[in-house]
């Protein structure tokens, strides 16, 4: 029997990321391969520019905004980002800055080496 792959989740930290933004969420896509992408959670410190609507052009994800509503920090929004997931369905959490991108089936090595 072949077992279930890996359930991560991605939370991603922007704050006036829309310059790069995209690529990351792009990558993501071939980044989980051999894995279940479960969700992903931009957590966002008040950005001013597009970055919020960068998000909601990718409709291939399993993306959750969570607005921060001010410019917090880098460690509270892991930390509201992270609250929002059930971690008893996952197998791992990945926090990625949004200039971050994935090589293909990246994220299969990783959550093999946290089992």
């Amino acid at each position: 029997m072949t077992p279930d792959p890996p359930r991560i989740a991605i939370v991603i930290v922007t704050y006036n990321s829309a310059q790069v933004l995209e690529g990351c969420l792009r990558s993501l896509g071939e980044g989980a391969r051999g894995v279940h992408l479960a969700h992903v959670v931009v957590a966002d410190n008040n950005s001013k520019d597009d970055s919020l609507k960068v998000v909601g052009e990718v409709t291939d994800l399993p993306v959750q905004i969570v607005q921060v509503g001010r410019n917090a920090g880098y460690a509270a929004a892991i930390n509201a980002g992270v609250e929002v997931l059930d971690i008893a369905t996952l197998d791992a959490v990945l926090v990625l800055n949004p200039d971050c991108r994935l090589r293909p089936g990246a994220l299969l090595p990783l959550a093999e080496a946290l089992r």
